[in-house]
């Protein structure tokens, strides 16, 4: 279900629409208090604000991060800038950019400050590098 949230935060654009349209109706036409609608606007537009913020960083920053990680450094430092994690996954959900990118060999996106205080969760489960090395190897 990749597509949920965004067929939720859908939903809730069109109950937020439809909402407004009925409280506009109930102050002008019928002369309802504005005050009795007002919590509920708000409320159903702090929930869109909440899951569009979701959305953004999940699908508009960790997952271009995520494909960046193939040889744009230029892009991955940008979008780290921005607070993208560098632990962001890719489409695929399982590699992380960093994976990524040391699984195709670019070093220097391995080398970027951020990269290198963070170590992700699938690499430590199997015991490599930002390099793909097994710490074994090291030794």
């Amino acid at each position: 279900m990749d597509f949920g949230g965004f067929f939720l935060f859908g939903l809730l654009a069109l109950v937020l629409a439809v909402y407004f349209a009925y409280a506009l109706h109930a102050v002008l036409i019928r002369k309802k208090p504005l005050r009795s609608h007002l919590l509920r606007l708000v409320v159903l537009f702090g929930l869109i604000a909440l899951l569009g913020g979701w959305l953004f960083y999940t699908y508009g920053l960790n997952e271009p991060l995520a494909s960046a990680a193939e040889g744009d450094l230029a892009r991955v430092r940008f979008l780290l800038k921005i607070g993208a994690s560098p632990n962001a996954e890719g489409v695929d959900n399982v590699y992380t950019a960093l994976t990524g990118a040391a699984d195709a060999g670019h070093t220097e996106i391995c080398e970027t400050p951020t990269a290198k205080r963070s170590r992700s969760l699938s690499q430590r489960r199997r015991g490599t590098d930002c390099y793909g090395m097994r710490q074994a190897q090291w030794a």
